[in-house]
């Protein structure tokens, strides 16, 4: 009968009546079955209720300096009674949930995720274990297994690097990505792993293929940072202020302004430390939040002091994002002045030209400016070569300028081929361009034209030859 009275006491969402009923009644029958089950999910049901404020989806962990409304404590002590519980193995589903809210518990900043981890067991995952799980309105979230997976990720921030549980998570890291290859989370968490265990490189290397799936969501420039501090202070101020450049909340990123001013006040850029201070410094004042004791210091520095009224730094983080993310040096980048040749709407590309026999197309999406961009306007490209291929770095549209021997700007009289639609445009004596038709429309023959024309590679003539780009007569 108790057995009943807690489970009709928790259906009424009298959770603390049930859970003193379920405590006194187990302090009589410690191994009975059934109510240690009353009381695991009575447990369940006084943790969910203490978490019903934290996100379920993966993202922006750890961003905000808004501290936590949750009570870590009790959260805390009902897993602890959780564990007291004599519950065999085979009560999968009641083990698999309070799993999945132990990884949403520590979202919220409980400590005690790993130590329950370990208790709980991964190698009794079962194989439904690893299937997305979905909740009663429908919702599909990430499988127990990745769940449990994520929060071992988020745990490793806190690990030193000498704890033999960092190599114990990154094998089990392993192992998920080897089930979801494509997890960007699992990436992530190794590549966190990896830099506690001293592989820096391979660190670097995982966290860039994260930030290239989605080089604009402002936390992976975070995340970034965060491992270069240590190897290339100057790479992970630009990521950090990446990382300012991309999200305007400032709420999100106090704890980026505030490092961003240590690291800057270690180079003695103090101007720039001072404004990222103070920006620190007011959004915590405005939201109520309070002042922590580093950036205190920060503002108790001297150089603060002398710098409070410093301007906003003008930096500049488009250029370093897009070869950061390339993996390119600024060293290897090579600079070729371009003609635009043709548009491919269809496919959504220009291409352009810089020498009669070398081009490439340059797609839209990755540089807008050029989709109206006319026939015959000039770029300078940007290209960089990165795991046998050539990347465009840059393309950016300039004034016309001259290229010898490939591009010029020429006038003359075009002169029209009687039973053709082409021409040519005759510069003087011995000079002339050939005009196709599309240049030359509706132009009548003898008409004085000026425009831009370009030497031309064509492979079925096996030859080079000047051709007009565009055309307009000469008023």
């Amino acid at each position: 009968m108790t057995f009943q009275e807690i489970n009709n006491l928790r259906k009424q969402g009298k959770l603390e009546e049930a859970f003193r009923l379920a405590r006194e009644a187990l302090q009589n029958a410690p191994e009975d079955l059934w109510l240690n089950r009353a009381m695991g999910w009575v447990l369940y049901d006084l943790i969910k209720r203490e978490l019903q404020t934290v996100s379920e989806s993966e993202g922006e962990a750890e961003t905000t300096g808004e501290e936590s409304s949750v009570d870590l404590q009790r959260v805390q002590r009902y897993f602890a009674e959780f564990r007291k519980l004599q519950l065999p193995l085979d009560e999968t589903m009641i083990r698999s949930q309070m799993l999945r809210l132990a990884a949403k518990a520590q979202k919220a900043g409980w400590q005690g995720f790993l130590e329950f981890v370990e208790w709980w067991g991964l190698e009794h995952l079962t194989e439904n274990d690893w299937q997305p799980y979905h909740t009663d309105d429908g919702r599909e979230l990430p499988s127990l297994a990745l769940s449990a997976f994520y929060g071992l990720g988020r745990t490793l921030k806190s690990l030193d690097g000498q704890d033999s549980r960092v190599g114990w998570i990154y094998e089990w890291l392993q192992e998920a990505q080897r089930r979801y290859p494509n997890d960007q989370w699992l990436v992530r968490s190794s590549a966190l792993a990896l830099a506690k265990l001293g592989r820096h490189d391979e660190a670097c290397e995982a966290m860039r293929q994260v930030l290239r799936r989605k080089p604009r969501e402002w936390w992976r420039w975070k995340d970034m940072a965060e491992l270069l501090e240590s190897s290339d202070p100057n790479q992970a101020i630009m990521c950090y202020y990446r990382a300012c450049a991309l999200e305007r909340d400032k709420g999100k990123l106090v704890g980026v302004y505030q490092r961003l001013a240590q690291l800057l006040a270690e180079q003695s850029r103090y101007a720039e430390a001072a404004w990222c201070a103070r920006v620190a410094r007011d959004t915590r004042q405005h939201r109520g939040w309070k002042i922590p004791q580093e950036l205190q210091e920060l503002l108790d520095a001297e150089w603060f002091a002398n710098h409070e009224n410093a301007p906003k730094p003008e930096i500049s983080t488009e250029r370093f994002a897009r070869l950061f993310v390339l993996g390119i040096s600024e060293a290897s980048v090579q600079l070729k002045r371009a003609i635009l040749d043709h548009h491919n709407t269809e496919k959504e590309i220009a291409y352009f030209l810089w020498s009669p026999r070398e081009g490439r197309p340059i797609r839209y999406r990755d540089f807008p400016k050029i989709r109206n961009a006319p026939i015959a306007s000039m770029a300078e490209i940007e290209l960089a070569s990165t795991d046998g291929r050539t990347e465009v770095v840059d393309c950016r549209l300039i004034p016309f300028e001259e290229i010898p021997y490939f591009a010029r700007h020429v006038r003359g009289r075009l002169q029209r081929r009687q039973g053709h639609n082409h021409g040519f445009v005759q510069i003087d004596s011995r000079d002339s361009c050939f005009a196709p038709p599309q240049v030359i429309g509706n132009l009548s023959d003898g008409t004085i034209v000026e425009g831009v024309c370009i030497c031309k590679y064509d492979q079925k003539r096996d030859k080079e030859s000047w051709v007009m780009l565009n055309l307009k007569p000469v008023r």
